[in-house]
């Protein structure tokens, strides 16, 4: 995705929000000009007395009863002038924004907000239609708020972080293209990627990172530890500052409170800045021990550094994108969940190609809010787990969901996945009496779900699902196949300062061996 097309979604975007804007304050417009028509009928005397004081003449009532309307009007234009202005002036920040980029500014991604421009309230519950995006963007020292498309919010901020990728933009086109531009983009990137990958066992895998990387790893999560104690240290003078001005205030005469108060404000400053200063030179004297040394990786960028290693230990080629995930289109395209505008948040993605099938792989986290809800309701959490594709170059023969057979118990304390499954199709009756007791297979066609169904297939499924903890749901949808894994983000966070993610090896391992298993899946179907 280049610049160009970036711009093209915010300014179609931005041109639909004013459309929808306008038509919204003409129907709410002509509804309060009748309501204001009406009232004005009924109580027009009861008005014009109300504005006439006795300090003005009797001749003069009837040239103030004839400034009551124009005073009505020109106070609504200039209330709905001030509510639409952002929306009617959203093109011209959208070519603004792009002028800086163009001439090499750097945005940063801040925040997104989810929210409908039309919403029809009913009582308690609130009905919301035309959803859209809003997407608030640091760039120059300023900070912008643009709308964009649901279905290519992941894209445009993959663009503002990464740039334009053109290796990744080719694997998608592989995977979601047009049949034709799949077919040559297919064969361009097996040229690419000849060499076969072997999956390593995982006791490789660890030998391998415990001998090359194990001392960074060790260095980093002692930077952690050590930043959690700094903070802990700071809570800790805050809290035993609180109590003690608690403890001396209430034991305190009157006329020793004003001074008291002033006194321990700034004496609890003093405090505060002598501990960060103390602990900011003593990070300052370490540093310079060993200048003459490797410097030490910042432990809030553990993920960005070790998962990039593990996807080159894979293979070189395979790339890794901490804040990169799936987008919604390729969601719904994989057929598990039903076609609805689903908001939708993940990180830590991994894509390449294995043996001649593209993939990718990521965390992801999908929630709705239902059309009928009350306003102070929070969104329903749908999905969240890790999420994997990849498409084979034959096309399946049918299309089919697998879903978990799971208890009562278990339903009752999993989140809403069950009421957004696509279901349906016909269930499908198997040989296997075990996968048939762990899945249900839904297919329209039982003779296909068979032949794809394979027993090293089948048997793969299974140890997923027991890894996964009964929460493994697989679709097979033309040539692609899409497992979700809704078992919450393993992958915790380790970006920030107040992480609380233990950096050691386990950590990584876990991560390999999800991802070898997916892949592994390949295997079994090719």
């Amino acid at each position: 995705m280049n610049i160009e097309q970036v711009k093209h979604f915010f300014v179609s975007e931005a041109r639909r929000e004013k459309r929808i804007v306008l038509r919204n304050t003409i129907i709410i417009g002509s509804i309060i000009c009748i309501g204001i028509a009406i009232l004005l009928f009924f109580t027009r005397d009861f008005i014009v007395d109300y504005f006439v004081s006795s300090a003005v003449k009797k001749g003069d009532k009837e040239g103030i009863e004839r400034y009551i309307p124009w005073i009505v009007i020109v106070s609504l234009l200039i209330v709905v002038y001030f509510s639409v202005r952002a929306s009617l002036r959203r093109e011209h920040t959208v070519d603004k924004v792009f002028k800086l980029l163009e001439k090499g500014e750097k945005a940063v991604v801040l925040s997104e907000e989810r929210k409908s421009l039309t919403n029809l309230f009913l009582f308690v519950v609130t009905l919301k239609f035309d959803p859209i995006i809003y997407l608030s963007l640091e760039l120059n020292g300023g900070v912008y708020t643009l709308p964009i498309q649901i279905n290519v919010i992941t894209d445009v901020k993959r663009f503002f972080e990464f740039g334009q990728q053109k290796d990744y933009d080719k694997l998608m086109d592989t995977m979601y293209g047009n049949p034709s531009d799949t077919q040559a983009a297919a064969e361009q990137m097996n040229e690419e990627f000849t060499s076969d990958v072997v999956l390593k066992p995982i006791t490789e895998f660890r030998a391998y990172f415990s001998q090359n990387f194990g001392l960074e790893i060790k260095a980093m999560e002692q930077q952690r530890k050590a930043s959690k104690r700094k903070i802990l240290l700071v809570l800790g003078v805050l809290i035993v500052s609180a109590l003690a001005y608690v403890a001396v205030y209430q034991l305190a005469d009157r006329s020793f409170k004003d001074t008291y108060n002033t006194v321990f404000i700034f004496g609890v400053l003093l405090i505060l800045i002598v501990v960060i200063r103390f602990l900011f030179a003593k990070k300052k004297t370490g540093q310079n021990t060993t200048a003459k040394a490797t410097p030490p990786l910042d432990y809030t960028a553990f993920k960005e550094i070790m998962l990039t290693r593990l996807a080159h230990y894979i293979h070189p080629s395979y790339s890794y994108f901490e804040k990169g995930y799936i987008g919604l289109p390729e969601v719904l395209h994989a057929g598990i969940f039903q076609p609805k505008s689903y908001s939708i948040h993940g990180g830590d993605q991994f894509v390449g190609h294995y043996n001649g099938v593209p993939f990718q792989s990521c965390v992801l986290s999908l929630s709705y809010r239902p059309t009928l809800s009350r306003s102070k309701d929070p969104e329903e959490e749908v999905f969240q787990g890790t999420f994997f594709v990849a498409k084979f170059p034959k096309k399946f023969s049918a299309n089919m969901l697998i879903v978990p057979n799971k208890s009562i118990l278990n339903r009752f304390v999993e989140n809403c996945i069950g009421n957004y499954l696509n279901t349906d199709g016909e269930v499908a009756i198997l040989k296997d009496a075990e996968f048939q007791k762990a899945f249900t297979v839904y297919c329209d066609d039982q003779l296909a779900a068979r032949s794809i169904l394979t027993p090293s297939f089948m048997q793969k499924l299974r140890q997923l699902n027991l890894h996964n903890k009964g929460s493994l749901y697989c679709s097979i949808n033309g040539n692609n196949i899409a497992i979700a894994a809704n078992i919450g983000n393993k992958y915790k966070s380790t970006g920030d300062i107040f992480n609380t993610t233990q950096l050691d090896q386990n950590f990584l391992d876990e991560i390999y061996e999800d991802l070898t298993k997916h892949l592994s899946v390949i295997d079994a179907l090719k």
